[in-house]
């Protein structure tokens, strides 16, 4: 679930101990009714409730579904990146890639000038 920056300012120092927690521990607080969510935060069932309804949600249920989404959608990118990983590498392990590479690297030895051009922002 992703919180707003106006969100994460509106809380008080007891709501932010509530998202702090509830973002280091997003699996458990699945798992955990209002009570016990309270009772790991030390704080009360209210400020819970005020904690939710600061994150846009109408109560503990809605946030507990919200932050379920989140962890699937999550879950399914991760999958994705994986994937995309895999599918590169199983690529460049090829006899056609390495090949290409190798041509690629005598054409640049050979070659009585080199020149590097990119697009897009740098970060070093």
């Amino acid at each position: 679930m992703a919180f707003t920056y106006a969100q994460i300012s509106s809380l008080n120092e007891t709501e932010a101990h509530v998202y702090d927690y509830i973002t280091k521990n997003k699996d458990r607080v699945l798992e955990e009714s209002i009570r016990e969510l309270a009772n790991h935060t030390n704080v009360s069932t209210a400020t819970v409730i005020r904690f939710c309804k600061k994150v846009g949600c109408s109560g503990f249920t809605e946030l507990k579904y919200k932050l379920k989404e989140s962890l699937e959608i999550e879950a399914k990118d991760e999958k994705l990146d994986q994937s995309s990983f895999v599918n590169f590498i199983e690529h460049v392990y090829t006899h056609n890639y390495s090949e290409s590479i190798q041509k690629t690297v005598d054409l640049i030895k050979n070659a009585d000038s080199f020149y590097i051009l990119g697009l897009g922002p740098f970060s070093g």
